[in-house]
């Protein structure tokens, strides 16, 4: 026996947590890579910060961080989460960019990765949700 993992989860938030629970639940062998503790991620405010930012909150237009806090929130204009395949990566799939439904939507999230690893495909289409969306066409 091997004591090498099946699978690689970085981030121990609800989503890395979650992908790792429905992964161990299939039987695969699991690590999961995080910088500080479980859940302990700031993961949440980062998400509000966008949400403020797109809705036109009052921030100073002498903070050199509003412009780059307004660019970031444009690249996620579609307000969808990325679940799915990471374009140029074979094998790394991501979770992320749930704004504030990440708990509302972390089991079906996360099992959704997990059928993809296991399966090679998700029980519920994620076509919408496919980082592959923000990926630059043919010019």
């Amino acid at each position: 026996m091997t004591n090498q993992p099946d699978v690689i989860v970085v981030g121990a938030g609800v989503m890395g947590c979650g992908t790792a629970y429905w992964l161990s639940k299939a039987g695969y062998k699991i690590l999961v890579l995080e910088q500080e503790a479980i859940a302990c991620g700031a993961s949440g405010m980062a998400a509000a910060m966008l949400e403020a930012v797109g809705h036109g909150a009052q921030l100073s237009t002498h903070d050199p961080l509003t412009a780059f806090a307004r660019a970031g929130f444009h690249l996620h204009a579609d307000r969808l989460p990325l679940i799915g395949a990471v374009p140029g990566w074979p094998g790394v799939y991501m979770v992320a960019g749930h704004f504030r439904s990440g708990m509302l939507l972390s089991t079906i999230s996360t099992r959704c990765i997990a059928d993809l690893v296991i399966d090679g495909k998700s029980s519920v289409p994620l076509d919408v949700f496919d980082p592959a969306r923000f990926t630059p066409g043919p010019s």
